[in-house]
């Protein structure tokens, strides 16, 4: 008879997490890719990777390491953190912010008018 190694819970439970963590990563590089209007190809030139390692980043089969999150983050021109969010809402006002930090002050406060005057502007009725 042959004894089967067994799984226990715990590190069950462990795989599960970094599957799902890898696949909300993975969904994140490619819409901000996407977005971005760049190729596979192309991102993986400007993160020193080959393209079928973006492929599996991408499809949520391989997790990133520490170095190649940050260079992620930082040519994907989104914070760190971004990266991790299973929440689109969240990730849309954290890639807002990852943008108006690279501003000027006083740049940042022009959008902000600008942003309060459109609200101002809308119908509340609609």
């Amino acid at each position: 008879m042959v004894k089967r190694k067994t799984v226990d819970e715990p590190e069950r439970a462990k795989k599960a997490e970094k599957a799902e963590l890898q696949r909300i990563m993975g969904g994140n590089v490619r819409r901000l890719r996407e977005a971005r209007g760049l190729s596979r190809e192309r991102l993986a030139e400007m993160v020193e990777r080959d393209t079928s390692t973006i492929n599996r980043i991408e499809n949520g089969t391989t997790m990133m390491g520490a170095p190649l999150i940050a260079r992620m983050a930082r040519v994907l021109g989104v914070s760190v953190d971004t990266l991790f969010s299973a929440d689109p809402d969240d990730l849309r006002l954290k890639n807002i912010q990852a943008l108006l930090v690279q501003q000027p002050d006083q740049d940042v406060s022009r959008i902000e008018r600008m942003i309060r005057a459109y609200f101002q502007t809308q119908d509340p009725d609609v």
